[in-house]
């Protein structure tokens, strides 16, 4: 059961677009006719790492000056006593996922893509800010831009860790090696390089394989992909 038709803030939500663990995404206009992505984030507990990662997100959004390859943000609400008649969301821009952007089209623009995302990459590692959910789904094109959404486990320079350091963290399926056998000691960042290993690790592939294969045969690729078993690790250290 969903919450269409329901009204939070300015916004009526339509269909969903989209669900997760800790969010869900919906189609919705305002009185005025603006439409946009509302995320709509589950958790009711602001001492939770689903709610504070959530508010990090939409704090390190607000706080960049150069939004350039960033899907936008139209608006946001972050109750202090999150509650079922109050819940915290996140409006966006409406964009095109990756896949269905560059489904069927040819090499050039797949190239385009890359570098615009790599290139966003880049700038915001300068920062001292890591994306670390770097996945196909987060990828995204509005007209002729080529944007990155979803900052929910984004790190900045002056964040504190919110999940166990032994925890693996990143997407399943596009998760870097180095994410998965030692959490705490992998840098987000990676200081000095072009990019960030942890967002970098399968850029290159992901447009190209959203590019020239089916969902239906990506699908099954990603559930028949096994993970690479790490070897035991370490006690549990700084959280990430």
């Amino acid at each position: 059961m969903t919450d269409a038709g329901r009204r939070l803030g300015p916004w009526t939500l339509h269909e969903l677009l989209g669900s997760g663990g800790n969010a869900e995404v919906y189609r919705a206009t305002d009185t005025v006719g603006r439409e946009v992505a509302l995320k709509v984030i589950k958790a009711r507990k602001p001492e939770r790492e689903p709610y504070r990662r959530f508010v990090r997100e939409i704090e390190v959004l607000q706080a960049l000056e150069d939004k350039t390859g960033i899907l936008p943000v139209v608006d946001a609400h972050l109750p202090a006593n999150p509650s079922r008649e109050d819940r915290p969301w996140l409006a966006m821009s409406i964009a095109t996922p990756l896949a269905g952007a560059l489904q069927g089209e040819p090499l050039e623009l797949v190239v385009t893509a890359v570098a615009a995302i790599a290139a966003t990459l880049a700038r915001l590692h300068e920062q001292g800010i890591g994306h670390r959910d770097i996945k196909p789904s987060n990828l995204h094109r509005l007209a002729d831009d080529w944007l990155i959404g979803d900052f929910g486990l984004v790190a900045g320079p002056d964040t504190r860790g919110l999940t166990p350091g032994d925890r693996p963290l990143g997407p399943v399926h596009f998760m870097p090696y180095e994410m998965i056998v030692n959490p705490q000691t992998a840098d987000p960042k990676a200081a000095g390089r072009l990019f960030a290993r942890e967002d970098a690790v399968g850029l290159g592939d992901r447009p190209a394989v959203s590019a020239r294969r089916s969902p239906a045969h990506r699908d099954t690729r990603a559930r028949g992909r096994r993970r690479p078993t790490p070897p035991k690790r370490p006690p549990a250290g700084r959280a990430c």
